[in-house]
This record gives C-alpha cells, sequence and structure tokens, in this order.
C-alpha cells in the first residue's frame, strides 16, 4: 500500500516535471491544483513572525542573488505550505516585494510578478470564522 506521503511526493514530482518542460510557474501550478481538487489542508507549518532575512540587509552570497532568487530562499517554504500572503509579505520586506515587482518588469519579455510573488489574499474561511467566532 503507498502512503499518503508518497503519493504527494509523486505528485509533486510530476508537477514540477510538466512546468519544467513547459516553462509554467510552479507554485501556479499548484494553485491550480488546489482549486480544481478543491483542497482544504491544514498548514504544516506556522506563518513567519518575523522576516527570516531582509533584501535591505543581504549579504555575502545573498549580494549574487536576484530578488526572485532571495525570495525563493528565504520565503519559499512559507508560500509552498500556504502559510503566506502579499499583505502580510510586504509588511515584512516592502524591499523585496518591490524589488521583485521591478525585476520581472526589467527582463525581456517582463514577466508577471504575481507568479513570483504570494497570493493576495486567503481564499478560504476556516469553519471557524464562517460561524462568526474569532
Amino acid at each position: 500500500m503507498t502512503s499518503s506521503s508518497d503519493l504527494q511526493k509523486e505528485l509533486k514530482n510530476r508537477l514540477t516535471a510538466f512546468c519544467v518542460k513547459y516553462g509554467y510557474p510552479t507554485r501556479r501550478a499548484v494553485q491550480g491544483v488546489r482549486k480544481l481538487l478543491g483542497q482544504r489542508f491544514i498548514p504544516e507549518i506556522d506563518p513567519p513572525s518575523v522576516a527570516p532575512a531582509l533584501w535591505e540587509d543581504r549579504h555575502g552570497d545573498d549580494l549574487e542573488l536576484n530578488p526572485i532568487q532571495f525570495f525563493d530562499k528565504y520565503w519559499g517554504e512559507y508560500l509552498d505550505h500556504g502559510v503566506l500572503f502579499q499583505r502580510e509579505f510586504r509588511e515584512f520586506d516592502k524591499a523585496l516585494f518591490q524589488a521583485i515587482r521591478y525585476y520581472c518588469k526589467r527582463q525581456s519579455p517582463p514577466l508577471d510578478y504575481t507568479d513570483h510573488v504570494p497570493p493576495p489574499a486567503r481564499r478560504y474561511k476556516t469553519r471557524q470564522t464562517q460561524r462568526g467566532a474569532s
């Protein structure tokens, strides 16, 4: 019998291969799959309470990273687990958010910055929130 985690790993590997083959942003594909499946999930990690790293404070090897690589290195885990959203990310590191937008605009052809930042808001309310409890 195949475990649930093995199936999740296999799905992730196949989705990643598809994205690489067709040049499609992996995070956008994951969002699409979740939407199609109607998946409501319990995050495996908590949202960050402090910024893991700030764009303006980067040093060493981080100076060689473009804004998207820097974001993926420090913030990608939170995005992958669905616990990071644009508003919170901008509050943590507005300079990085702006750097990603500017970097995407400068590329030829320009990239859609929304493929490289967290989604704008939580799409599903928790049952507790829907009932009016706080």
